[in-house]
């Protein structure tokens, strides 16, 4: 939301700093996936400059394309820390595609690029239903929120 709200840089310095804070006070191994949390932050700052908060299916799509690369910055952490997984279902999967025949690496990265698109893709939908929900003297506060406003609105604002 902060990178939708107020671009691609705070968006990339809130994913850092929660997962730091995450890290430090519930579960020390999400420090290390900081890096994809600044990733998604700062895309969904590049996403919301691109108007994709526009409409819903846009959205979607950009969450889903974002997931490409956080799944790819996410896997070899996964694989090489945490061997795998981290003791949640992932990890079963992984196991299962290690069975199967796949690398450690190559396990993590197919698990990873598939939930990595999917929550992506539903986490910058449920980022289209908050801005369009907030009250329009808070979107006013953020000018980068002009991005996600659909056009004729857009028009309307600069006008009046």
């Amino acid at each position: 939301m902060i990178g939708v709200l107020a671009g691609p840089a705070a968006g990339a310095f809130t994913g850092i700093i929660s997962n730091l804070i995450w890290g430090v006070t519930l579960s020390p191994s999400v420090i290390a996936f900081s890096s994809g949390a600044a990733f998604i932050g700062a895309a969904a700052g590049w996403a919301a400059r691109l108007g994709a908060f526009r409409t819903p299916w846009f959205a979607v799509i950009a969450g889903a394309l974002a997931g490409i690369p956080a799944g790819a910055l996410g896997a070899p952490v996964a694989a090489y820390v945490f061997g795998g997984g981290l003791g949640s279902g992932t990890g079963g999967v992984v196991a299962v595609l290690q069975a199967a025949g796949l690398e450690m690496l190559n396990a993590t990265l197919a698990q990873s690029l598939f939930s990595d698109i999917i929550d992506k893709a539903l986490i910058f939908a449920l980022a289209y239903v908050i801005v369009r929900t907030l009250p329009r003297r808070i979107r006013d506060r953020y000018p980068f929120t002009d991005h996600s406003r659909a056009r004729s609105s857009r028009a309307a604002v600069r006008v009046g």
